[in-house]
């Protein structure tokens, strides 16, 4: 099939319009921050390597929700240290879960990672590595198993140590 200028250009136009309300959506969202932060990449890529050894793929790129923008304590240790994410990618409406991270993607492909960062907490100390383990998921079996039933999620979810527990180790040697 052959595209004349008139289709290119028409699609062109399309994807500027997508990624223009994209970007309009983002900052509307509170906290929609894409900042990478200090070893933040040394961090993404030990916790790629204990979990996905193939490293074809690059991490998901990372939203942060920060101090001020967290509402919610999923701990239930009465800190503010989580928040509600959207329904879906892109979406305005919030869910009523309380969450520490949480990753957007469809079969094989990874949209975002959304992540709290409370003031204060290293990398070891969030949902990094849980989240980065959904990512890596959807990567492999084009399902990042909201179940957690992946006996990779480690101890937190009833089952051995795993690659999640291995990655924060990892994480926690490194001083992240």
């Amino acid at each position: 099939m052959r595209y004349d200028g008139t289709d290119i250009a028409m699609n062109v136009m399309f994807m500027i319009g997508f990624l223009a309300s994209v970007v309009f959506f983002c900052s509307m969202l509170t906290g929609c921050q894409y900042v990478q932060l200090p070893h933040q990449r040394e961090a993404a890529y030990s916790v790629w390597e204990v979990t996905y050894y193939d490293l074809s793929e690059d991490p998901p790129p990372i939203r942060w929700v920060f101090q001020q923008d967290l509402d919610c304590s999923p701990d239930r240790s009465g800190q503010d240290v989580g928040f509600h994410p959207p329904k879906f990618f892109g979406a305005l409406e919030r869910t009523g879960q309380c969450v520490g991270g949480e990753t957007y993607g469809l079969f094989y492909e990874v949209y975002e990672v959304q992540l709290a960062a409370p003031d204060g907490k290293t990398f070891s100390e969030t949902a990094f590595a849980h989240e980065l383990y959904h990512a890596f998921l959807h990567y492999r079996d084009g399902d990042g198993d909201d179940r957690h039933s992946d006996p990779g999620f480690g101890i937190g979810y009833g089952h051995l140590y795993g690659l999640v527990d291995a990655a924060n180790d990892a994480l926690r040697s490194q001083g992240l």
